[in-house]
C-alpha cells in the first residue's frame, strides 16, 4: 500500500544521503589537504577513467540541491575513450563546479554539463555552464584565488568557503591541465572549462 511505497522511498533517500555523506567526508579530507598544499604537491592516484563516470557521480551529488531549487541539470556527455586521471579528484573538481553553478543560479534555471575531447591538442574537457549571475571583469581576474568571495551571491542563502575554485584549479594543474572561466558579464551566466591531458600528468 501507500505506506510501503513511502517506506521504500525513504529507504532509497536515506541510502542516497548516506552515500553522499561518505563521499563528502572523503572530499573534505581531500579538500583540507589541498588547501594546505600547493597545486603540484596534490597526490594523485591515476588510472584509466572514462570521464563520463566521475562527471555522473558529481551530478548525482548535486541532484538534491538542484531539485530543491527546480534547477535542471542537462547532460551532454560525449567523450568515450578513457583518459589517465585520479577519479576521486575529478569528482571533487566537477562537484565544486556544479555546486557553484547550482548555488549561484536562480530557481527554475538550468545548468549544462558537457564532456568531450580535443584529440589534436591531446586534451579532454568538462564544461559546466549556468544561466546565473555571471562574473564581472574584476571577478574573472580573481576567480581562482583562495578564500576569494566574488560579487555573485548564493540565491538561496547557501554558504561559501571561497575555496572551491582554488581547489578546482589545483586539481587541474596537478593533472597537467587547466581551468578557465568565461562570462559575458553580470546576469549573463558563466562557463567553466576544465581541461585534462588525455595521457595523464607528465612526470
Amino acid at each position: 500500500g501507500p505506506i510501503a511505497t513511502l517506506r521504500e522511498k525513504l529507504h532509497v533517500s536515506c541510502e542516497s544521503i548516506e552515500r553522499s555523506a561518505d563521499r563528502m567526508e572523503q572530499m573534505i579530507a581531500g579538500l583540507l589537504a589541498s588547501a594546505r598544499t600547493e597545486a603540484r604537491s596534490i597526490p594523485l592516484r591515476c588510472s584509466e577513467v572514462a570521464l563520463a563516470d566521475p562527471v555522473r557521480t558529481a551530478i548525482s551529488l548535486n541532484l538534491a540541491a538542484a531539485g530543491a531549487k527546480q534547477i535542471r541539470i542537462e547532460e551532454m556527455l560525449g567523450e568515450v575513450q578513457p583518459i589517465v586521471a585520479d577519479e576521486d579528484r575529478l569528482i571533487e573538481a566537477v562537484d565544486n563546479l556544479l555546486s557553484n553553478a547550482v548555488k549561484y543560479s536562480m530557481p527554475g534555471g538550468a545548468v549544462r554539463v558537457e564532456t568531450g575531447r580535443d584529440t589534436k591538442a591531446g586534451f579532454a574537457y568538462v564544461r559546466v555552464s549556468d544561466q546565473g549571475q555571471g562574473l564581472s571583469a574584476e571577478d574573472l581576474g580573481q576567480a581562482f584565488k583562495r578564500f576569494q568571495r566574488l560579487s555573485a551571491k548564493p540565491t538561496a542563502g547557501e554558504g561559501s568557503t571561497g575555496l572551491g575554485l582554488a581547489i578546482v584549479k589545483a586539481i587541474a594543474e596537478a593533472h597537467g591541465g587547466s581551468v578557465e572561466v568565461a562570462s559575458s558579464g553580470k546576469d549573463r551566466g558563466s562557463t567553466f572549462t576544465l581541461r585534462l591531458p588525455i595521457g595523464g600528468p607528465k612526470a
